[in-house]
């Protein structure tokens, strides 16, 4: 984006606070990351005491490290645990993939077009646009499941599957960076179905809709979903670096999944961890992400966007315009009126921390929608 001019010198809650003095409302939140904005007091206290303690320790125990994980099984369904935590949803993914193969001594994945579930090559070929890639034998990209083609992918589906090759399929049922597509319901309860015939494990990618971004604590609870690995990131660490896989329970995990590396569940992250989910059940959570969502709504409502394709839920609205130079130009010119948000091909993101000010809110959603009539 060339308008990103401006340079951050500090930031709290929604609000960037540049070198020059002027501000920005950030609905960016480093790609959905900050649940609860800039410089969370309680996660600020949580980093800052274990700071003065131990920030790594490689596989040996900390105090902080068995509070986090206690702290997420405490929240997720009693039907999974944490295996671990791992630095980037990218790297959770990837150790998925090979606990999958691990566990069922299968060797092929399916994907689904224009899902995100990293960058790395294995990852990105899953179902990513990747120009720099090459083709992985045993990875098949499936065309995404949305209601007018959901039953001619779950033929293919079927037809794959059938062959029992597959160690695992990958979802993300709300594509958070692929125009904000969600699964077609029925199609969710035949894959449930499917993999279970076919002994395939379902991984759900929850990392960006995961810990209430859309309002609930899993996006998926809302379809007949059974997964047997849920990738969780992004939120549950409110911008620090960590991410979490977590497995059904009855799977286990062995040293030939290398389920560990050199960051993974180190001290840090782990505060942080603990200090996001103390101060995300303390919240009311429901009735913040339940207002931001109908303010979001209630301003998109008013623009006649014509061919342009609006998603959304909760703190996670996405506009898909079609055209590239448009997203670029609508986002730029909000960046240019104090609003940040992001952009990536020709779709735009909304993405609140769920403790933005309503007032600053309602501003934000002014000038954007402002700016998306002007570029229609």
């Amino acid at each position: 984006m060339t308008a990103l001019r401006k340079t951050v010198a500090s930031a709290y809650n929604a609000t960037l606070f540049n070198t020059d003095g002027s501000t920005h409302t950030d609905l960016f939140g480093a790609n959905g990351t900050l649940l609860l904005g800039h410089c969370n007091p309680v996660v600020v206290q949580a980093l800052a005491e274990q700071n003065q303690k131990v920030w790594i320790t490689g596989r040996i125990n900390s105090d902080t490290r068995l509070l986090a994980f206690h702290t997420v099984e405490q929240m997720i369904p009693k039907t999974h645990f944490v295996s671990g935590f791992y630095t980037t949803g990218m790297e959770a993914a990837e150790f998925a993939l090979r606990a999958s193969r691990i566990l069922t001594g299968r060797k092929d994945f399916i994907g689904f077009a224009k899902s995100m579930h990293g960058k790395s090559m294995a990852t990105a070929f899953l179902a990513w646009d990747n120009p720099s890639g090459y083709a992985i034998p045993g990875i098949i990209r499936l065309p995404f499941p949305i209601a007018d083609q959901a039953s001619s992918v779950l033929a293919q589906l079927d037809s794959v599957l059938s062959l029992r090759a597959t160690a695992a399929v990958f979802l993300e049922v709300f594509q958070g960076s692929g125009g904000g597509e969600k699964a077609d319901f029925d199609f969710c309860h035949s894959l449930t179905t499917l993999c279970k015939k076919s002994g395939t494990l379902l991984v759900v990618d929850e990392i960006l809709t995961g810990f209430y971004r859309t309002g609930s604590l899993f996006f998926y609870s809302h379809f007949p979903l059974e997964p047997d690995i849920i990738l969780a990131g992004k939120c549950i660490g409110n911008g620090f670096p960590v991410s979490a896989v977590l497995m059904r329970r009855g799977l286990e995990i062995n040293s030939q999944m290398l389920p560990y590396s050199t960051y993974a569940e180190n001290s840090l992250a782990s505060a942080a961890v603990v200090g996001t989910l103390s101060e995300i059940v303390r919240l009311p959570i429901a009735d913040m992400v339940n207002a931001i969502n109908a303010l979001i709504a209630t301003h998109l409502s008013t623009v006649e966007f014509s061919s342009y394709k609006v998603n959304g839920q909760g703190a996670l609205w996405i506009v898909d315009t079609g055209n590239v130079e448009i997203a670029q130009k609508i986002a730029n010119d909000a960046y240019e009126n104090g609003v940040l948000i992001s952009q990536a091909g020709s779709i735009i993101r909304l993405l609140p921390p769920i403790t933005i000010e309503l007032d600053l809110l309602e501003k934000a959603m002014t000038c954007i929608c402002a700016t998306v009539r002007k570029n229609l």
